[in-house]
């Protein structure tokens, strides 16, 4: 497995395939490890691909939509027919319909411009975020959508300063929050205190402990005295170390409660507080090499900790008002859904029960004392949709668009009888799906939970399809139906060569070189700029790169690293494709001032793009079959409102 250190954002954003600014994004708002020199300056950074692996296969991505449901499905609707549904067998115990206050779904708050909502108030009067249009921390009010803009940021300016997580105490006169400062290493990740007035004199509790979010606040304990917080670190193997700790509010001390298994120590493990400030739950993975989420309780004071749920995907646990129960997203019925579980002394009483079928929740702000769980529900629709092409002009035969699917990320396999995709699973938190469609017989296959993060599925020339780099997960399907094997190797996900003896793999201004059969590096070649998205041509001699060393271009080089040439400028963030002659490449493009995107195509040996038929909403990643006959791509956008659940306790009594 490569590890050599990626020594810039241009390497970092190499080697996940986006840009520079993609990747300072997701370092700031979704723990991507990456690493300061304290003794240099602000634009000294550095990654090991094995930890990027790591944070891509577990990381709490926001999702892309649910697929479109009927209308008893929809929030609103579906809680006044299902909610109260108890299934009877398997421990889930029935209840009368007419026993219960049914539970009410509604929309609370769309949120204003770029703001994003992390935390919830106690008394849930107010959702605390931060407003990425420049790194403000703000505080809302739920019922009148008044926002206070309690500490300014400088985000994506110099220096880049932004606040995020902010938590009231439980009397609301303190704020505490994270803070990150580009251009002070002590502020990379430090929990500040004010008093509840915009613009207050800050406190620095505690500064950056080095990791890549330093010292970050979870919760205040009952009393207001300490925080509960993680403490990301380095260790002396250079790995990163996530430690559970209490903080002093009065000097700033640390208790350290329990350190995190490393396969757990990556910003997407969430922890929540007990009422009684007694125990600790966190959703983290169950081992090492296994995708298995569980929810574990711990206690507070001595780290003990007791398995609570295991088994699939279980994540985003929030306490009942009480501390009796705990709600969490699980995919255990096959799909997304909130799901409830008795607690006694930090162990598990009974089954769990499921409260809620199927929804679009990006992740849980909280829960109030008269038990309304507020959440993020995604609104929007992302499709992947296909049209039938002619391979002679590059444009869509008939009328355009043929089939649609709910998801992302769309790959053809290469005699093009099947179509694999991502699907976000009903909570975002358990990340996506593996979805494989059988383009012959119309049949669809869910394969789940797969940690699949980022990646675009990759197809081997043996009908299997590789969903995650450096990993030896196969999904095969040449057997007419998706059979789950285990590789002997682990092979980086590239670009296949025709013949598939060779993926091209790469690494910022390196273009690494790997045999498929012994996952050996073959050779390697470096260009003046940072290549991503490399696809080969079909006699296999020549490569198109994305190259994102200053925006987004398109280039052609021969495999041999001779070449280099710029076919293109103002290129989205996608894959390009060859024609199956060889002549022309295929690359994906926004209008301007738009949001837009369209498929154009241009000579391989330069020359003036040309639009092909294709355009639509949000378009950015597509696929060409190999024969050229169909095209695949993604459409549509992400609409994040803020939810309800009232009288969720009703349910689970």
């Amino acid at each position: 497995m490569n590890n050599e250190r990626l020594n810039s954002w241009k390497e970092i954003g190499a080697y996940l395939q986006r840009n520079e600014a993609t990747v300072r994004r997701w370092e700031k708002k979704e723990g991507l490890p990456v690493h300061r020199h304290l003794h240099e300056g602000r634009s000294t950074v550095y990654a090991y691909p094995t930890e990027i692996d790591a944070w891509r296969a577990s990381r709490k991505v926001v999702p892309e939509p649910a697929r479109p449901r009927p209308l008893w499905k929809i929030p609103a609707f579906a809680v006044t027919m299902l909610l109260c549904l108890m299934m009877v067998g398997n421990g889930v115990r029935p209840q009368a319909a007419e026993a219960q206050q049914r539970p009410l779904a509604k929309r609370a708050l769309v949120p204003k411009r770029r703001i994003s909502y992390l935390t919830l108030s106690p008394d849930g009067q107010w959702l605390g975020g931060t407003d990425w249009s420049n790194g403000d921390l703000v505080l809302t009010r739920v019922s009148t959508g008044e926002t206070k803009r309690m500490v300014r940021g400088t985000y994506d300016q110099d220096p880049d300063t932004w606040a995020q997580s902010p938590l009231l105490s439980p009397d609301q006169k303190q704020v505490a929050y994270w803070w990150y400062d580009s251009s002070d290493p002590k502020a990379q990740g430090q929990i500040r205190l004010i008093t509840n007035q915009p613009g207050a004199q800050a406190r620095v509790l505690i500064n950056s402990t080095g990791g890549s979010d330093g010292a970050y606040p979870i919760a205040w304990s009952p009393d207001g005295k300490r925080i509960l917080a993680t403490l990301q670190k380095r260790t002396e193997a250079n790995r990163l170390q996530r430690d559970i700790a209490w903080i002093a509010v009065a000097d700033g001390s640390v208790q350290t409660i329990k350190t995190l298994d490393p396969w757990n120590s990556n910003k997407g493990v969430i922890l929540r507080l007990s009422p009684d400030g007694h125990y600790i739950a966190y959703s983290g993975r169950m081992q090492a090499d296994a995708p298995d989420n569980g929810i574990f309780v711990l206690s507070a004071e001595d780290g003990s900790q007791n398995l609570l749920v295991g088994g699939g995907a279980n994540f985003d646990p929030v306490w009942t008002p009480d501390g009796t129960r705990i709600l969490f997203s699980s995919d255990r019925s096959g799909s997304g859904g909130l799901w409830s579980v008795a607690v006694r002394d930090g162990k598990s009483v009974g089954v769990p029960i499921l409260v809620r079928p199927e929804t679009s929740v990006v992740r849980f702000l909280g829960i109030t004392r008269t038990g309304k769980l507020f959440y993020d529900y995604d609104a929007g629709l992302r499709q992947i949709l296909t049209a039938d092409m002619d391979p002679s002009t590059g444009k869509a035969r008939g009328s355009g668009v043929t089939q649609g699917f709910v998801g992302i990320a769309p790959s053809w396999s290469k005699d093009g009888k099947w179509l694999a995709f991502k699907r976000a699973l009903g909570y975002s938190s358990a990340g996506y799906s593996l979805i494989l469609h059988s383009m012959e017989k119309g049949t669809e296959w869910n394969i789940a939970p797969i940690p699949m993060g980022d990646m675009t599925p990759g197809w081997d020339t043996d009908a299997s399809v590789q969903p995650m780099s450096n990993n030896t997960l196969r999904v095969n399907v040449s057997s007419g139906s998706p059979e789950i094997r285990q590789a002997s190797i682990r092979l980086p996900l590239g670009a296949l060569s025709p013949d598939g003896k060779l993926t091209y793999v790469n690494r910022g201004p390196e273009m690494a070189i790997f045999d498929t059969t012994t996952a050996e590096q073959k050779g390697s070649f470096k260009v003046p700029g940072y290549m991503v998205f490399p696809s080969v041509s079909p006699d296999g001699k020549t490569l198109a790169v994305l190259d994102v060393h200053n925006g987004i271009h398109l280039y052609r080089v021969s495999v041999d690293g001779s070449g280099y040439k710029e076919l293109a400028s103002d290129v989205s963030e996608a894959q390009p494709a060859w024609s199956p002659d060889g002549r022309w490449i295929l690359f994906s493009q926004s209008e301007k001032n738009s949001t837009v995107g369209r498929i154009m195509r241009i000579p391989a040996e330069g020359g003036e793009p040309e639009l092909t038929s294709i355009s639509a909403e949000g378009l950015r990643h597509f696929d060409l079959s190999r024969d050229g006959s169909k095209i695949a791509y993604s459409s549509g956008t992400t609409v994040e409102e803020v939810w309800t659940l009232d009288n969720v306790l009703s349910a689970v009594k």
